[in-house]
């Protein structure tokens, strides 16, 4: 055999599962239920000791999946996947305990790889001192930075030395002195003959470090062959996609995820299989069925089996109990209520200016302080533990009480905008790492670090990550409707007597509009209650 990893007809399909219900169905349902997702189709390619092979496409065309595959995290629905000797995947995170240290995290990891208590000792000082995070390492990994976790993580993948590595967008966070360390043990495997998968949008570094390049687009193999062949046409294809009007790359994406859909795929189980699977299912579901109905007996039962002692309520016990189930947990949550409000290092209007608040955005008050001179200032905490201090008169409150419903907001903002289903799609990537949210997305077109965060702008959308990579705002932008239509959004608690914006408070999300100053719409924001 002369070849490390080979890879024949491979295909890998998962279920779309909007709630835990439907996974429950998946499992019970003979056919399975939900709507299929082909993240790989019939893909094919072998490599031989010592390539090095860049994983190359646009988001959500399968890099990180066929990295899973290669590593034997998941397995193919259908072909074959032949590895030559041990593998290791890094990843942010990869195969971490969150509530270890990182210390407990080596001794894991190495453990999983099949190491014995000696060898891990052996190797522990070595992956301690390359990944460099000095008092960290006996802190929770939970409490780490996502550069942290994958300093630590390539730390334990290299010194195991295996034979394939994988390394999957692990080198995208972090300092590039650190990027540079890893670049350089890299190459000494290289040097070794040992197969790396090498996943980045970095196409100076895939040009600088691999000898093949896989281009993957939506799930398929477009080509594979040396960096000097594949990687211009994959250049020219990124200067062709941006050329494209805004319509044509919809139409792109969509022609994609029909493909992705399985519509060009036509898989047939044979019926030997079909079987099995039905025989498989059925014998869990008679069981679950007789223990249901066991359990509704007794419970029918249940006052015949024990005579509970009989406690006569008071009414007013009973509107109580009946409120606490209403209630709504006040939060001191306030909303800016100016254009821009400036947040300070100290509680007065001398101190320094760390930061600026958009009309619209809410903060937790983690303190008050007030008197004479300075009037009443709110203390506010970023997630890197950053303090600062807004004033009184430029915030607002929105009751508990007056919190509404979601559903009949955005029901209401999409029947005035006609833009309820988009709305609703921006709302489903807040509280999702940053990781999965662009692989729903196309290229990021600009970055920029704010004190809040990082806010990556999409074409038509803008996302605020925070500093543990979990989006926490959208953007919508929009310039193609006329403010006129939300004169009438009633749901809208907070209006700027300055300018054209509405904020709404609903029991999920905070909705702000803002609009020029010729009336026309500029922006819809959601973001996630504090």
């Amino acid at each position: 055999m002369d070849y490390s990893v080979k890879l024949q007809d491979v295909t890998k399909k998962f279920k779309m599962h909007s709630t835990s219900s439907d996974k429950l169905k998946d499992l019970l349902y003979p056919g399975g239920y939900g709507e299929d997702f082909y993240a790989l189709r019939n893909i094919n390619f072998e490599t031989k000791p010592g390539d090095v092979v860049g994983l190359i496409g646009v988001n959500g065309s399968g890099k990180s999946t066929i990295s899973n595959l290669i590593s034997g995290i998941t397995m193919p629905t259908s072909g074959t996947i032949e590895t030559q000797g041990q593998v290791s995947l890094i990843a942010i995170a990869a195969g971490m305990n969150n509530q270890l240290t990182g210390r407990e995290n080596i001794e894991l990891k190495c453990l999983m790889m099949g190491l014995s208590k000696e060898q891990i000792d052996k190797i522990k000082p070595d992956i301690i001192e390359f990944a460099d995070i000095g008092k960290f390492i006996d802190m929770p990994v939970k409490k780490y930075s996502s550069g942290m976790k994958s300093r630590l993580g390539f730390a334990i993948s290299v010194n195991i030395n295996p034979d394939i590595l994988v390394v999957d967008e692990a080198l995208s966070v972090g300092d590039q002195t650190f990027a540079d360390k890893c670049l350089k043990k890299m190459n000494e495997f290289k040097e070794q003959g040992k197969t790396i998968f090498f996943v980045s949008h970095s196409l100076a570094q895939i040009k600088k470090f691999c000898t093949k390049v896989l281009w993957l687009e939506y799930g398929e193999v477009r080509a594979y062959d040396t960096v000097q062949e594949v990687l211009p046409k994959y250049e020219a294809f990124l200067k062709e996609y941006r050329a494209m009007s805004k319509k044509e790359q919809r139409k792109f994406k969509e022609e994609a995820m029909r493909k992705q859909a399985g519509e060009a795929m036509q898989l047939e189980e044979p019926k030997q299989t079909i079987r099995r699977k039905r025989i498989k299912y059925i014998i869990p579901l008679l069981f679950i069925t007789v223990a249901l109905t066991a359990g509704m007996i007794v419970y029918a039962k249940k006052d015949n089996l024990v005579a509970p002692k009989q406690v006569n309520k008071s009414p007013q016990e009973n509107v109580m109990n009946g409120a606490e189930k209403e209630v709504v947990r006040d939060i001191p949550i306030r909303y800016v209520n100016v254009p821009v409000a400036r947040v300070r290092e100290t509680p007065n209007t001398e101190g320094e200016q760390i930061d600026t608040l958009q009309f619209g955005q809410s903060f937790v008050v983690r303190e008050t302080k007030k008197d004479k001179q300075n009037g009443v200032w709110y203390k506010i905490q970023y997630d890197d533990g950053t303090e600062g201090w807004i004033s009184e008169t430029i915030t607002e409150t929105i009751p508990a009480e007056n919190v509404l419903s979601y559903e009949d907001t955005v029901k209401e903002l999409g029947e005035a905008t006609g833009k309820e289903t988009i709305i609703n799609q921006a709302a489903s990537i807040l509280g999702n790492n940053r990781k999965d949210v662009e692989k729903l997305l196309e290229e990021p077109l600009k970055v920029e670090e704010l004190p809040a965060g990082t806010l990556v702008q999409y074409p038509n959308l803008s996302v605020l990550y925070n500093k543990q990579e979990k989006a926490i705002r959208s953007n919508i932008e929009e310039s193609s409707l006329s403010v006129d239509m939300l004169k009438e959004w009633k749901p809208a608690q907070l209006q700027s007597d300055i300018f054209l914006a509405w904020v709404a408070r609903s029991d999920q999300y905070n909705l702000v509009v803002s609009a020029t100053k010729d009336s026309t719409m500029e922006q819809i924001s959601i973001s996630l209650i504090e």
